[in-house]
C-alpha cells in the first residue's frame, strides 16, 4: 500500500468509525425515551466535526486523490454542509426538535379502560412516521458508515468484494428519500425563524450598496432541490442496473471459462 492509498484509508476508516459513534448515540437516545426527535441536540458537536471533514473529500478531487468529479463532489458537501451549519445551528432550540408527522395512529390507556367505558381512557395521536433532524442523521448516517467503508476496503484490498458493493449501491433505495425529505423538512421549519430574524441577511443600507435575503436563497434552493432529486434517484438506479449487469456478465464469463 503506497502512502497516498494509505492516507485515503486512515480518512475513510476513521470517518467509518465517526459517523459509527454518531449513529449509536442517536439510537442510544430513541432507546432511553428522548425520540429521534432530539437526534441533533445529542450528537451535535460529533456531527460538526464529521460532517466539516467531507471538505477534504473536495481538497481530495481537486489535487486528484481520488477520481470524483470535483464540481459533483463539491456540491455534495456544500449542500450537507449547508443543511447542518446554515440551517441546523441557526436556527433556534424548539425547531431544532421539531418535526412533520407524515402518519399517526389514535391510542388509548390504561389498558383495559374500555371495559369501563371509553369515559375511563385518555386518548392521544401517537406519531408512527415522522422526518426529523433525527431521521436526517440516521439516513445521514447510515449512508456515510457505508459509503466510507466502501472507500476504505478498496483502499486496502486494491477492489471491493460483492456484499459492501451491493450496499453501497441498493441502501440509497430507502436511504436518500429519507435524507432528502429530512433535510427539506428542517429547512422548511427554519425558514419561519429565518425570515422573521434576517439570519445572516445583508441588509440594506450598506457599504456594499448589496442587500442579500438568506430566506429568499433558502427558498429558490429548495425549489432547485426538489427537480434535481428524482434525476439523480433515477441516475444512481440506473448505475446500480449497470453493475449487477456487469456482474452478471463476469459470472458468465467464469462460467465459460470452467467448462472449456
Amino acid at each position: 500500500m503506497g502512502l497516498k492509498s494509505a492516507y485515503l484509508f486512515v480518512y475513510n476508516s476513521l470517518l467509518v468509525i465517526g459517523w459509527s459513534y454518531i449513529l449509536h448515540m442517536v439510537v442510544d437516545e430513541v432507546r432511553n425515551g428522548g425520540g429521534t426527535k432530539n437526534g441533533f441536540l445529542r450528537t451535535r458537536k460529533e456531527l460538526e466535526i464529521a460532517q466539516t471533514a467531507a471538505i477534504l473529500e473536495v481538497v481530495h478531487s481537486a489535487l486528484g486523490l481520488v477520481r470524483s468529479p470535483f464540481a459533483t463532489t463539491l456540491l455534495q458537501v456544500a449542500s450537507r454542509i449547508g443543511i447542518l451549519w446554515g440551517v441546523l445551528i441557526a436556527i433556534p432550540f424548539d425547531s431544532r426538535t421539531a418535526q412533520i408527522v407524515l402518519y399517526s395512529k389514535m391510542e388509548y390507556g390504561p389498558p383495559g379502560c374500555l371495559a369501563g367505558g371509553v369515559a375511563n381512557c385518555q386518548f392521544a395521536m401517537d406519531p408512527k412516521i415522522f422526518l426529523n433532524s433525527g431521521t436526517m442523521i440516521i439516513a445521514w448516517s447510515l449512508s456515510e458508515i457505508i459509503r466510507y467503508t466502501f472507500y476504505a476496503v478498496k483502499e486496502l484490498l486494491g477492489y471491493v468484494p460483492r456484499p459492501i458493493e451491493w450496499l453501497r449501491y441498493s441502501a440509497f433505495i430507502v436511504l436518500y428519500p429519507i435524507g432528502v425529505g429530512s433535510e427539506l423538512t428542517m429547512v422548511y421549519i427554519g425558514m419561519p425563524y429565518m425570515k422573521n430574524n434576517h439570519t445572516y441577511d445583508l441588509l440594506m443600507p450598506n457599504a456594499y450598496n448589496f442587500a442579500f435575503s438568506y430566506y429568499t436563497f433558502l427558498l429558490i434552493g429548495t425549489i432547485l432541490y426538489i427537480p434535481g432529486f428524482p434525476k439523480l434517484y433515477f441516475y444512481m438506479l440506473a448505475s446500480r442496473k449497470k453493475l449487477f449487469a456487469s456482474w452478471r456478465e463476469a459470472d458468465r464469463a467464469k462460467i465459460a471459462a470452467k467448462q472449456k
